[in-house]
């Protein structure tokens, strides 16, 4: 009897810890589900994000959100342009001409190390053929850059790998191993 009331003091012990640990952290807290705009991509996460990370944002911190954003996905020594505050660019459904529509472009193009990140916001729209391979070759191609210059993020909110439809499977582990494909 000592050794069960004994363990289920521990386990009160634990269980503070964790409420202590949701309280702090909110990790479970998720406003867009509280308000059911969890599903809505293209009228509420891109809209929002491409907002939030904008210099000229309607939060009013210049480039401050997007520098934090950026320092997860690019070396310090390329994010030496953020003198102006208009730059980098973030645009919202950015056509690419033949090679589809981004979700959200972020691009450096002006200073003297210009990179591209792509983000693809999935919630349940499924792949589209070939959609990251036109979308890495949109920034090869039509922005004219290398690999290292190059971020494509596939957001979803489970952290799904894309499919084969979007981007060969070869293609994909290669792009990932370079640290050119994200998977967030």
């Amino acid at each position: 009897l000592s050794a069960l009331k004994a363990f289920f003091s521990g386990f009160a012990g634990f269980q503070r810890m964790v409420q202590t640990y949701e309280r702090t952290q909110a990790s479970e807290y998720n406003l867009l589900k509280l308000l059911r705009l969890e599903h809505l991509e293209e009228r509420m996460h891109t809209p929002f994000l491409t907002d939030l990370l904008s210099p000229t944002g309607t939060h009013a911190q210049g480039n401050l959100i997007l520098q934090s954003f950026l320092r997860h996905f690019l070396p310090e020594e390329d994010l030496e342009n953020f003198g102006n505050p208009e730059y980098p660019l973030v645009e919202a459904e950015k056509h690419t001409g033949t090679l589809g529509r981004v979700d959200i472009l972020i691009r450096e193009m002006k200073g003297t190390k210009p990179f591209a990140i792509i983000i693809e916001n999935k919630i349940y729209a499924q792949d589209q053929p070939d959609q990251l391979d036109r979308y890495y070759q949109y920034a090869q191609q039509g922005l004219g850059l290398k690999d290292s210059q190059i971020r494509l993020i596939y957001l979803t909110p489970w952290g799904h790998i894309p499919s084969e439809q979007s981007i060969k499977l070869e293609k994909r582990e290669r792009l990932m191993k370079d640290g050119i494909l994200l998977i967030c």
